[in-house]
């Protein structure tokens, strides 16, 4: 018996060893390019399917905003994580809901035309955005318990938009937009206070060559959002704004890019910037700042854009990376609230745009801040706190080590 054990042990051992030496090959032997791609296509799909959480012992970060909680909240917590993951077993093993999901995916089969053998069912979908669920949802009670309002807003993604136009995405895009309407459905029976811009965009969005929107999206829901921190939050920012009036398109003096964009990817990629002249500081991880009018602070020039490969990720000196700090100096649009904004790519543009209607905004990117966000929080106590996700990042942003919370 214990020389079965030792040889399990052994087994166990060589897999995870063998694991990290594939890893460490490729990152010791594949070249990763600025915009998070790489020509080996192992690399790329590691790239592309699996996302590093950043942890740094000691860093700087983890030392302004150091974890707040004791053993016994630590114990705490466990104990309902094994009570959960006990009602979870007790659910799923329940002896109708395997007939149940076989039903739920014959009737999607029969009636929406859905291929069930190529799909996860519901029920599964549903019990994957559980932990999701709950994490956001503590989130927000937490944040209550400190008096400071919460928004969890749901950004698009190209299978999401189709499943709410009515049409059936398929593989992937599918599976991606069952959960998120699971998820933020269920968001709002807990009383989150949810905004599934999906929903709100499905008429009218594009997307560009790398499924993320186009500026001019973002500038729309940033004036959904702004209707909504006003209506539940009494912010008192003046909608009018975003007008598309009151906007010039910046490749209008550049004509060169546009073209190179069009040329390429088959249509006309630009990013809105205000007539009027705001005046923001923007800084980055408290050290690289920028300057001026939109264009300037928001904006990289434009020979830096990668017209050739992606302009998305060409266009914008905000990215997913640590934190932003953005102040707004235009006092005559400035309603002096401060807004904490945790998300991804797609609120590159969308905080850019956001930041015309309040004094300060900062940008957090929860996979690189090493820090407490709860400290954070406490340390710049902000107006409002909104965590802005695409559902496509479901696998890696909803865990507890995500928020912190643990």
């Amino acid at each position: 018996m214990k020389t079965i054990k030792k040889l399990k042990t052994v087994a166990v051992c060589s897999i995870f060893l063998a694991l990290f030496l594939i890893v460490a090959s490729m990152i010791l032997l594949s070249r990763i390019y600025p915009d998070g791609h790489s020509g080996n296509r192992i690399a790329q799909y590691l790239l592309s399917n699996l996302t590093i959480q950043t942890v740094i012992s000691n860093d700087e970060w983890a030392q302004k905003y150091p974890y707040d909680q004791s053993f016994t909240e630590k114990y705490e917590k466990k104990i309902q994580h094994i009570k959960t993951a006990l009602e979870n077993f007790c659910t799923t093993s329940f002896p109708a809901s395997e007939k149940i999901d076989s039903l739920v995916n014959l009737l999607k089969h029969q009636v929406f035309h859905y291929h069930a053998d190529d799909i996860i069912g519901n029920n599964e979908n549903i019990m994957y955005v559980q932990d999701a669920v709950a994490n956001v949802a503590e989130f927000s009670q937490i944040l209550a318990e400190k008096g400071i309002p919460f928004l969890y807003v749901q950004t698009p993604s190209p299978g999401s938009v189709a499943y709410y136009r009515g049409s059936s995405p398929d593989g992937t895009d599918r599976m991606l937009a069952e959960r998120n309407h699971a998820l933020t459905d269920a968001l709002v029976k807990l009383e989150v206070n949810t905004l599934n811009l999906t929903a709100e965009l499905s008429g009218t969005i594009q997307f560009d060559k790398t499924a993320h929107w186009f500026p001019e999206d973002a500038l729309y829901a940033a004036n959904i959002i702004t209707a909504r921190l006003n209506q539940d939050f009494g912010f008192g920012i003046h909608t009018d704004i975003f007008s598309g009036n009151n906007f010039t398109w910046h490749l209008q003096k550049d004509s060169g890019i546009a073209s190179q964009i069009q040329r390429n990817w088959g249509y006309r990629f630009d990013v809105p910037v205000p007539k009027e002249e705001y005046i923001f500081s923007v800084v980055h991880a408290e050290t690289d700042r920028w300057s001026g009018n939109f264009a300037e602070s928001m904006l990289q020039p434009t020979e830096l854009w990668r017209a050739d490969n992606v302009a998305y990720h060409g266009a914008f000196r905000i990215s997913n990376s640590l934190i932003y700090e953005i102040t707004n100096q235009s006092v005559t649009t400035s309603t002096g609230k401060h807004i904490l904004m945790i998300g991804d790519s797609f609120d590159w543009p969308l905080c850019a745009y956001l930041a015309m209607g309040v004094e300060r905004l900062t940008f957090l990117h929860n996979a690189s801040f090493t820090g407490s966000i709860l400290s954070y929080i406490d340390a710049t106590s902000p107006d409002a706190v909104l965590i802005c996700y695409n559902d496509a990042e479901f696998h890696e942003v909803y865990t507890e080590e995500a928020y912190y919370l643990e």
